[in-house]
């Protein structure tokens, strides 16, 4: 018997990807995860809050809205 699928949120929990925010950019809406420290101006790794898919984000190319509390 193989284990239920886990969620995004928790994909992202047990990556260490706390902070959630909205990324905007040009054809592109992200709902993402990403950890405290990482450099959103930068490359960092996220979780799709979509898909649970980890991604490497380019934080120059995004607009960035932070969620104050979980969606």
């Amino acid at each position: 018997m193989s284990a239920a699928p886990r969620s995004p949120a928790q994909l992202a929990a047990e990556r260490g990807h706390d902070c959630r925010g909205d990324f905007f950019s040009t054809g592109v809406d992200l709902d993402l995860a990403h950890a405290a420290d990482a450099d959103l101006d930068g490359t960092f790794e996220a979780t799709c809050m979509d898909t649970g898919e980890v991604l490497q984000v380019n934080g120059w190319l995004f607009v960035r809205e932070e969620q104050v509390s979980g969606r």
